[in-house]
């Protein structure tokens, strides 16, 4: 899975301009040539996932155009402005980008932003709520102080955990695991179809078989990145439906049983494994999708009563 990171520390008018001309192509630098120019931009580039952080002083004036993607960003520095169809955005806290192009300006600018795959976001939502229908922002601000908190706790723990070391998002669990930590705050933060969407009835509820298939899925499928989606589509249900369903029968949920079976994968492996080989617990904890090692040995131990180094080196 192709994951690339760009890093860019300048004073130098073209490079800065180089840089940043991927993330706004028609950038229009008003008298830079005559200024100091000073630029800061770290950003990683997932299938389904964009996140940076840019620090640039340099008076200048952009499109930006996030067509395809959701995007939530905070912004600010001096003479900052943005605007869509005439109407200013936010300038502070974090916000959800309109769809298709947008100006901005500014002397000075401070940017940081999560940018999510828009057809994939929209077919995840669709999962969750077990109905079609087109994913569309219906405003930018978040919908409560409550569920900004919410977006801004998930998105400090996708840069503190997965964003120091970018290769971690190649591994297709964690990617996808990411994603959808992201997706599910953004849709429940900020405004948009999914909020006025109502998920679909399940009746009285399903049946044991139901649940069979689902947990059979888990099984065949733990090593794979599947998400709780994936399983509510294999049995048939919406994900509320599934979760309910899980709850009643087995007493946990379906992330839970997952992860359970995620765990067992692991054990397996550090039992096969030769730690005089090179094997470690770090390495395979990431091909189960477990990317805080210090987290996995708490949860391994809770469940398999041990540390897992002690099983890698029985």
């Amino acid at each position: 899975m192709a994951v690339r990171r760009t890093r860019v520390a300048t004073c130098d008018l073209g490079q800065a301009e180089s840089a940043l001309h991927e993330f706004f192509p028609d950038l229009s630098l008003r008298g830079a040539a005559d200024r100091a120019v000073q630029l800061r931009l770290d950003a990683v580039t997932a299938p389904l996932i964009t996140c940076g952080h840019s620090v640039f002083t340099a008076a200048a004036v952009s499109t930006v155009d996030t067509t395809g993607q959701l995007a939530v960003g905070s912004a600010s520095g001096a003479g900052y402005w943005a605007a869509h169809r005439g109407e200013p955005l936010p300038t502070t806290a974090a916000f959800l980008y309109p769809p298709g192009p947008w100006r901005a300006g500014w002397t000075s600018l401070d940017i940081s932003a999560v940018l999510l795959d828009l057809p994939a976001t929209e077919t995840f939502a669709q999962q969750l709520t077990g109905r079609r229908f087109r994913l569309v922002p219906t405003g930018t601000a978040p919908r409560s102080a409550a569920m900004l908190r919410h977006w801004t706790r998930v998105e400090a723990w996708f840069r503190r955990t997965l964003l120091p070391d970018p290769a971690t998002l190649g591994n297709p669990l964690l990617h996808r695991a990411a994603f959808e930590s992201l997706a599910c705050a953004l849709l429940e933060t900020f405004p948009t179809t999914y909020a006025t969407t109502q998920p679909r009835s399940d009746g009285a509820g399903p049946l044991p078989a139901t649940v069979r298939r689902a947990v059979a899925f888990i099984d065949d499928n733990a090593g794979r990145p599947i998400g709780v989606a994936d399983v509510a589509a294999a049995a048939h249900l919406s994900v509320r439906g599934l979760q309910r369903a899980f709850v009643r029968e087995l007493g946990l949920t379906p992330t839970q049983y997952l992860r359970r079976a995620r765990l067992a994968g692991a054990r397996d492996d550090l039992l096969a494994a030769d730690p005089l080989a090179g094997t470690t617990v770090r390495a395979v904890a990431a091909r189960w999708g477990f990317a805080h090692p210090g987290r996995f040995a708490h949860d391994y131990r809770a469940v398999h009563g041990e540390h897992p180094a002690r099983t890698l080196h029985r």
